[in-house]
């Protein structure tokens, strides 16, 4: 890969390639993939360490057309886009939005790191890592092939350099033609430590 970075974030090009064995949701699989991919951020923040207004905008592309050396052709686009704004003096809220989706004749190909789940800290909270997606037969996450999360949260200035605040995710991974809409709502500390921010969550899925 090539990458080249600047102040307003980073552009790198080049040629991936996976090859081995996986098991998702009980079900094994084998793949040997080449594909060339691209990745784009774009971010623009008023204080690096404590930000209290900016964006991040994060796209990603890959493609794997029919005779390239791998075993299934795919195409595969995500992006992550996020808004931070201030409210008052002290407060502030926080909007996130990832979308993806995956073109494949041959889903069982596709490894996990391909395929879309739901569910995490970074994801949907309430929900344990990658728990929410299609079922395959077997009745076990399977994996999807499109993406839909969404994010939003309110930062209440508490004391000093700590915060409460409050948040609703919702979303999932999704086949087309089968959405199932989850949902996580809770509450969390923030510190705005030296190094950046530090955030405890409890969560519970709706």
């Amino acid at each position: 890969a090539h990458q080249r970075e600047s102040d307003n974030g980073s552009f790198s090009y080049g040629l991936g390639a996976q090859s081995g064995d996986f098991v998702v949701g009980d079900v094994p699989g084998s793949s040997r993939l080449v594909y060339p991919e691209a990745r784009l951020t774009r971010r623009s923040v008023d204080d690096f360490l404590a930000p209290r207004a900016g964006w991040a905008l994060t796209a990603e592309a890959r493609a794997a057309p029919a005779g390239l050396g791998g075993d299934a052709a795919f195409a595969q686009i995500k992006a992550e886009a996020k808004l931070l704004r201030p409210i008052g003096e002290q407060d502030r809220w926080f909007a996130r939005l990832a979308l993806g989706a995956l073109w494949t004749d041959d889903f069982e190909r596709m490894p996990p790191q391909l395929r879309f789940f739901a569910g995490g800290d970074r994801s949907l909270r309430g929900y344990g890592y990658q728990a929410l997606g299609p079922l395959n037969a077997l009745g076990k996450v399977g994996g999807g092939r499109y993406l839909a999360v969404g994010s939003f949260e309110y930062e209440k200035h508490w004391f000093g350099d700590f915060g409460v605040a409050g948040f609703v995710d919702a979303g999932n991974a999704f086949n087309a033609g089968n959405f199932d809409l989850a949902a996580g709502v809770g509450v969390g500390l923030r510190w705005r430590s030296p190094v950046g921010l530090v955030r405890v969550d409890l969560a519970a899925p709706v």
